[in-house]
């Protein structure tokens, strides 16, 4: 194993959707203590991986198996490096990766949506414990506010709390 740099300790990967709406409001919830999910900021404990519907691109038969085996050798390597713990996906509403995968109108009917999002993580979450049964996991739904804002959080699958 590699040796980590010296810091303060690594303690999980964040896996989000590509898109640019969502950035800014999964940046700031990662910087504050957020019940359910981890106890103080996170800030500069964390990696993160991007990729076009968050779990739903590594999961969707739709997208190239390439992406999946890119995003576990990604997370293998983060463990390896940071010494990671944790597994945070954070998939959001009106998905247009999700259209792509799964028909142009999901994205505009939340009710399907929604449970294809569930769906994918709890994928993701079995494909984990097959690979890294030693690290938690939780998965967060980011939905637009009645203003179309990404202000609505909805804990997914509960996992530890990061401290």
């Amino acid at each position: 194993m590699t040796a980590r740099p010296a810091g303060p300790p690594f303690k999980a990967m964040l896996l989000s959707c590509f898109d640019p709406r969502i950035q800014a409001p999964i940046a700031s919830w990662m910087m504050r203590s957020v019940p359910g999910s981890h106890a103080t900021s996170l800030r500069g404990q964390y990696s993160q991986f991007t990729i076009a519907g968050g779990a739903v691109g590594i999961t969707a038969s739709f997208f190239p198996e390439a992406w999946r085996q890119t995003f576990w050798d990604n997370f293998a390597t983060t463990i390896e490096l940071h010494g990671i713990k944790n597994l945070v996906a954070v998939n959001h509403s009106n998905c247009g990766s999700c259209g792509i995968a799964f028909g142009k109108d999901v994205p505009n009917d939340p009710e399907r949506e929604r449970k294809i999002h569930i769906e994918s993580v709890t994928e993701l979450r079995q494909a984990l414990s097959l690979r890294h049964p030693d690290i938690g996991f939780q998965a967060w739904y980011l939905a637009r506010d009645p203003a179309g804002r990404f202000t609505e959080w909805t804990n997914l699958i509960p996992g530890p709390l990061i401290g």
